[in-house]
C-alpha cells in the first residue's frame, strides 16, 4: 500500500470502529478518475475486508473522471440500488 491508500484504509478502520462495526460495505470506483484511481479504490476495498465482513468493490467505466458520480448516475445508480436492497 502507498502511503496515501494506507491512511485511507486507516480512516476507514477507525470509521469503522467509531460507528460501530458495518456488516458491509461498497467500494465503487471510476476507470477514467485520475484523483482517486481504480488501484487505490481496489485498495480500500481490501482494507475494509480487515473491520467489515462484507465488502464489495465495483469498477465503473464513466468517461467524466471523479466527477462521473455528480454527472452519470445511471452508472451508479443500479449499484447503489442493489447493495441497499442486500441490506434488508
Amino acid at each position: 500500500l502507498d502511503p496515501y491508500s494506507a491512511r485511507i484504509t486507516i480512516a476507514a478502520a477507525s470509521m469503522a470502529t467509531t460507528l460501530g462495526q458495518l456488516d458491509k460495505a461498497l467500494v465503487l470506483g471510476v476507470e477514467t478518475d485520475f484523483l482517486f484511481p481504480l488501484q487505490q479504490q481496489e485498495q480500500l476495498a481490501v482494507g475494509l475486508t480487515e473491520v467489515v465482513e462484507d465488502v464489495s468493490y465495483r469498477p465503473l467505466d464513466c468517461i467524466k473522471g471523479h466527477d462521473s458520480f455528480l454527472v452519470d448516475m445511471d452508472a451508479f445508480r443500479p449499484e447503489i440500488c442493489a447493495f441497499f436492497e442486500s441490506c434488508c
